[in-house]
């Protein structure tokens, strides 16, 4: 999502997620329910990047794994 880094760390605890910074802005969403776990985002970014979070669930599921057991993951474009 433009202007939004999203990312995962290998030591991080569950349920699966991501971490969102945009500007000034933190949040970490639920990769399964797409809930906002904590933060806040800008509410037209924050739809966009749970549309893109939801069409990207099963490949950000699978890097969830992949980070979690210290394996390179994919980038998901």
């Amino acid at each position: 999502v433009e202007g939004a880094l999203l990312m995962m760390f290998f030591n991080d605890h569950d349920p699966p997620h991501v971490q969102i910074e945009f500007a000034e802005y933190r949040a970490k969403i639920n990769i399964a329910t797409l809930a906002v776990m904590s933060g806040r985002l800008p509410p037209a970014k924050q739809r966009r990047i749970l549309d893109w979070v939801g069409a990207h669930r099963k490949e950000l599921a699978e890097a969830w794994l992949d980070v979690r057991a210290d394996r390179k993951s994919t980038r998901i474009a």
